[in-house]
């Protein structure tokens, strides 16, 4: 019985804050990029869609997630959405190797204390955010994005 009550309560936390943000804005991130240093920050790219990841680099599902999106780079510059990572990970010179060794073309930064506050609801990774031009969340997925799902997210925010 303790362990069904476990579950349950494990469950609530884990699927709860699932569609806690669409139709509110995006909380503002302020990273920087760790290949250019340029400043990461979602209000730069306002009036742009933005394809927004939290990933880590030793989980599986975001590596496939990655790809994805590496192996999508045309559909994402044809339809105009702009692609941001954030990486949970710990160690900024492992991400960067990362980075250069699957050829990831779009700005990605460390999560740091204050995005990680906002965003606490990514508790699952990879955990994505469409974000519309207008900085209203469109659409968020937890976990890694079914193939069938993943170009109708895309055409939500794509204007």
């Amino acid at each position: 019985m303790a362990r069904l009550v476990l579950i349950c309560i494990l469950f609530f936390f884990l699927a709860t804050p699932a569609m806690a943000l669409v139709g509110q804005e995006a909380y503002e991130i302020r990273t920087r990029d760790l290949i250019s240093a340029e400043e990461i920050s979602l209000g730069k790219y306002r009036g742009t869609p933005v394809y927004l990841v939290f990933f880590y680099t030793l989980c599986q599902p975001c590596q496939r997630e990655m790809q994805r999106i590496v192996d999508n780079r045309y559909a994402f510059e044809q339809s105009g959405i702009q692609v941001i990572g954030i990486a949970m990970d710990r160690w900024e010179e492992d991400v960067k190797a990362y980075i250069k060794d699957k050829g990831i073309f779009f700005p990605v930064g460390l999560a740091n204390p204050s995005i990680a506050m906002l965003y606490e609801d990514v508790r699952i990774v990879p955990f994505t955010y469409l974000i519309g031009g207008d900085g209203v969340v469109k659409a968020q997925y937890m976990g890694r994005i079914p193939d069938d799902k993943f170009s109708q997210m895309l055409e939500q925010v794509a204007p």
